[in-house]
């Protein structure tokens, strides 16, 4: 089998268009993720900041390592059309789809964790009762010596 240059660029634009739409994916499922959490402004801004470096990491590595790092205008035009495909095309059912999920497990931690807090929050106020009278009697234990 012949492989050429053409088919191989091909293939570049393709595996980018691929890559486009798995970062349009991840960025809706962060800003869907972050809009459930709302966060603080500031930690807002911090967490931002953050998810960029990584995805921005994470992607460049991606590219430098599949393509040699041979980056070429087509390989950015297929990053670009691959996330305006998914944001025209897909966002809404992805968004749809990332909200459902983060929404059952957010219900399924709130049903797990909700008991739980409920019997730490009444063991640590019976603790500290037990703990208020102990004090109490060391205290009238001193007062009275």
């Amino acid at each position: 089998m012949i492989y050429s240059p053409a088919v191989y660029q091909l293939e570049v634009f393709g595996e980018a268009l691929a890559m486009g739409l798995a970062l349009g994916i991840l960025i809706d499922g962060y800003r869907v993720l972050r809009g459930l959490v709302a966060p603080p402004v500031k930690v807002t801004h911090l967490v931002d900041f953050i998810f960029w470096c990584v995805i921005t990491a994470v992607f460049v590595t991606v590219l430098m390592t599949r393509f040699w790092g041979e980056l070429y205008a087509y390989s950015y035009l297929g990053l670009a059309l691959g996330y305006l495909l998914y944001f025209y095309l897909l966002g809404d059912h992805f968004v749809f789809f990332w909200s459902k999920l983060f929404g059952i497990i957010f219900r399924a931690v709130n049903l797990i964790f909700n008991p739980a807090l409920k019997v730490v929050a009444y063991l640590v106020q019976k603790i500290s009762i037990i703990l208020r009278q102990v004090a109490g009697f060391i205290l009238n234990l001193k007062n009275t010596s």
